[in-house]
C-alpha cells in the first residue's frame, strides 16, 4: 500500500510540473473590451511559447451561430486589395508581445450585434507552415 502512494505522488509531481511548462508554453489572442466596435478592435498577442513564429498582419473573422464557429464571408473576392494583407512582420516587446489594431470594415464591413472571435495566422518558422491562433470571443452589441 505505501509503495503504491510513493508511485501515485511521485506521478502527481510528474504531472504537476509538466502542466506547469505547458502553462509556460502558449500563444494566446486577446480582444481589448475597451476596444470594440462594429468596425474593429485591438488585439493582444502573448507569445511565450518554445516554437518559434512570426507574426504579421493576417487575420480572419469568426461568428458563433448556433453555438458553432462559422469563418465570415469577405464583402468582395478574396483576391481583392481590400482583402489583401501588408507584409508586415512585427517583432515581440520584452513581455513577447505585440499589439494590433484591426479595422475590418474595408473586408466585412460593419458587424451587426452577435459573438465574433479573431483568428491570427502565425507562420512557424521550424515547420514552414502557417499556425492558426484564436482570440478569446467577444461581443458586439
Amino acid at each position: 500500500m505505501r509503495k503504491e502512494m510513493i508511485i501515485i505522488f511521485i506521478l502527481l509531481i510528474l504531472v504537476s510540473l509538466f502542466l506547469l511548462v505547458q502553462c509556460g508554453n502558449t500563444v494566446t489572442i486577446k480582444v481589448s473590451k475597451k476596444s470594440i466596435s462594429n468596425t474593429g478592435a485591438t488585439v493582444v498577442v502573448t507569445d511565450k511559447s518554445s516554437q518559434k513564429y512570426t507574426w504579421g498582419t493576417e487575420y480572419f473573422l469568426q461568428v458563433k451561430e448556433n453555438g458553432k464557429w462559422k469563418r465570415l464571408d469577405f464583402l468582395e473576392p478574396s483576391h481583392s486589395p481590400a482583402n489583401v494583407d501588408t507584409l508586415l512582420g512585427y517583432i515581440l516587446d520584452e513581455k513577447h508581445q505585440i499589439t494590433q489594431s484591426i479595422d475590418w470594415e474595408r473586408r466585412y464591413g460593419k458587424l451587426p450585434n452577435g459573438t465574433y472571435r479573431i483568428v491570427k495566422i502565425g507562420f512557424d518558422t521550424t515547420t514552414r507552415e502557417d499556425v492558426y491562433f484564436y482570440s478569446n470571443e467577444f461581443k458586439i452589441k
